[in-house]
């Protein structure tokens, strides 16, 4: 107990610490100290303590906010509420928004403790009114803006005055002269006041017009998520009418206004009508996708998956395709990449018609595109795709695409290498056939002068093993074009077979690795070279431990192995210790 006392009190001492780390170590222990004290205590020598200089590091105050809100029963339960209120009141009233932001959640959580009917109080409420109504009418912006986060904590659980009181209170400061305080006010009304609102928020429709509206461009990119969240409680009149704001914000003349609709558009459809996503989500997805910046461009033509599967028909989803295909020949790169990246995670919700005709030729062109990260966004796509695509879609996407995937195992690019390679599994489970051609990459991958291209290649042997079976690694031939590798006379391929061996045994049966894997693994145990014999034993040790190898076959490998002159030899065919 002595220590812990002692502990306490090194604690408190460091809350005024020189060192930065050490007040920041000891703030966030102020409930343990707290807890030391006793309420008393903590009332009237600890929380002046702290508050009666603000720390100047963002990082202490933020740990502060952080613990006034988690100290109620420390301070003496709801009856001294003020005594965290005040200095949670001062912190709302500072310029860094990190430090508002935490003290404004430990504000709405003493907040919903005062109206909660198990333990609230006439006056811990009237004390957080008192300060929710000091911020909004404060001079300073700041506090203003910490009182736009502060309407839905209490909101929830507030009887029907205060309710209607608190709406009054927001309403206003969605009136502020100030930008920073309307744009806070629009960032809540897109967040906690329509979450605790629900249907209520629909009273907000005329403050969100005004914001759709504002002369400044900050307030008007925030309406993008207030509608987002808004349409889904909204009546139908209340969602027509925000549809018809979002329209008009795809000729906004601010570029970072553009954007935020583009990158939003998939999530607008989603919370409209099916009618008023073909109809108007649609053409947001179209004017988006013809912006003059390209960073517009690219957001909007992601989004066309999504898209795709919000509108109604497939006239509408064809439509959306052919909006996003002439972005291939788009001079930016960036927008290419996009498009190449959700091309083909569209294929389940476009009609068959369109798979040959479009999609096909547009992700063939995208696969030769001069720019690799082009490339790679369409070979990255493609075992997304091969998962949720509908199987005749990516059938015929693997059957037609698998030659120029294959061609582009050879791309100087050693990242498009990697992906084709990464990917080729993906390409047989699209149902390409598995021809000799994709086994030469396999094969050609172990031998590759990149590391991870050559892990990559054993990784792809394990799948297509696991996916063909047993009997066909032989059949194949692969087997025995993996097995000249034990010839080679550089020690990285005989390190890379052994590394694919070992990964081949997890999938293959016991026969088969006793029959053809086994005696490989036999002999690069007796390589001259340590770090062969090493992955030698990692593949003993996975045979053994599978039950696929006799004990009676292994036992001599691993005693001779036991007694290697290389000490990681040794410890490798150790077994594991815990």
């Amino acid at each position: 107990m002595t220590d812990h006392f002692l502990s306490v009190a090194q604690m408190i001492d460091d809350l005024r610490a020189d060192d930065k780390e050490l007040r920041l170590v000891a703030m966030r222990a102020l409930v343990t100290i707290a807890q030391t004290l006793g309420p008393e205590r903590t009332r009237e020598e600890l929380v002046p303590y702290v508050t009666d200089y603000l720390d100047e590091d963002d990082n202490v105050l933020r740990a502060m906010a952080q613990r006034f809100g988690l100290m109620l029963a420390e301070v003496g339960g709801m009856a001294h509420i003020d005594t965290l209120l005040g200095p949670l009141e001062t912190l709302c009233t500072l310029d860094e928004i990190t430090v508002r932001d935490d003290a404004i959640n430990s504000i709405n959580a003493l907040a919903k403790a005062a109206f909660s009917p198990a333990g609230g109080s006439v006056e811990a409420q009237t004390a957080v009114m008192n300060l929710i109504n000091r911020l909004a009418g404060s001079d300073h912006a700041p506090s203003r803006c910490s009182a736009c986060g502060l309407i839905a904590g209490p909101y929830a659980v507030a009887p029907v005055a205060t309710r209607r009181d608190l709406k009054t209170v927001f309403g206003k400061l969605c009136e502020d002269g100030e930008v920073m305080v309307r744009r806070a006010a629009c960032v809540a009304l897109g967040g906690s006041v329509t979450a605790a609102l629900a249907e209520a928020v629909g009273e907000f429709i005329g403050n969100f017009s005004k914001f759709c509206k504002d002369p400044s461009d900050g307030v008007r990119l925030q309406t993008v998520s207030a509608a987002i969240a808004m349409c889904p409680v909204l009546n139908e009149s209340g969602v027509t009418q925000v549809i018809g704001l979002m329209k008009t914000l795809g000729n906004d003349t601010a570029w970072r206004v553009r954007f935020m609709l583009a990158d939003k558009v998939g999530a607008l459809c989603q919370v409209w009508p099916q009618k008023d996503a073909a109809r108007v989500g649609l053409g947001l997805f179209r004017t988006m996708c013809s912006d003059p910046a390209p960073e517009i461009k690219g957001a909007a033509v992601f989004n066309l998956d999504t898209v795709a599967r919000c509108v109604a028909n497939d006239d509408a989803r064809k439509d959306a395709l052919d909006v996003a295909v002439r972005l291939a020949d788009d001079a930016s790169e960036h927008v290419r990449s996009c498009l190449a990246s959700v091309l083909l995670k569209a294929l389940p919700h476009m009609p068959k018609g369109v798979i040959t005709s479009t999609i096909v030729p547009t992700a063939t062109k995208l696969l030769k595109d001069k720019d690799a990260p082009v490339r790679l966004a369409v070979i990255g796509s493609f075992s997304t795709s091969a998962s949720t695509s509908g199987a005749d879609g990516i059938n015929e996407v693997a059957t037609s695409m698998a030659p120029v995937i294959v061609s582009l195992a050879k791309d100087t690019n050693w990242r498009v290498r990697e992906t084709v390679v990464q990917q080729l599994p993906a390409v047989v489970l699209g149902g390409a056939d598995l021809s000799k051609e994709l086994i030469d990459v396999c094969v050609e991958a172990l031998t590759d002068r990149v590391a991870t291209i050559r892990a990559a290649g054993a990784s792809a042997c394990k799948q297509l093993v696991a996916r063909q079976g047993s009997q066909w690694l032989t059949s194949s031939g692969l087997l025995p074009r993996i097995s000249a590798l034990a010839q080679s006379p550089t020690y990285v391929r005989r390190v890379t077979l052994m590394y694919a061996v070992r990964q081949l045994i997890d999938v293959a049966d016991a026969a088969t690795v006793r029959s053809d894997l086994w005696p490989i693994v036999a002999r690069m145990a007796a390589d001259p070279v340590a770090n062969v014999r090493m992955n030698a034993c990692h593949a003993i040790r996975a045979a053994v431990a599978a039950k696929k190898v006799p004990a009676g076959d292994a036992e001599p490998l691993i005693a001779k192995l036991k007694g290697d002159a290389d000490v990681d030899v040794r410890d490798a065919i150790q077994p594991p210790t815990r």
